[in-house]
């Protein structure tokens, strides 16, 4: 059996009704700070965020992918397999 894990950022909500392991960064509330272990697990949750978020705003520039497509469905993994392929081959700019 596959594990499946979701790294979310504070603003999700929603992890009790999902099936799979959910990372999310741990809360402080007035009377409980966080502890030192508790603070660098925050800190390590968005590196592993970042390169998915990365590519999701590199495929993003696409508008195929961000509006309602409205051409034949037949070709349209085509299409996002074309798109997926040239923001492999464009170098990162950053």
């Amino acid at each position: 059996m596959v594990s499946i894990y979701l790294i979310a950022d504070a603003g999700y909500q929603g992890s009790e009704h999902e099936p799979t392991s959910t990372w999310t960064p741990k809360k402080a509330y007035k009377l409980h700070s966080l502890t030192d272990t508790q603070r660098a697990a925050n800190r390590r949750l968005p590196e592993g965020r970042l390169p998915v978020e990365q590519v999701i705003q590199r495929l993003n520039v696409f508008c195929i992918l961000k509006e309602t497509y409205r051409h034949q469905r037949h070709r349209f993994h085509l299409r996002v397999k074309l798109i997926a392929t040239l923001c492999n081959r464009v170098p990162n700019s950053t």
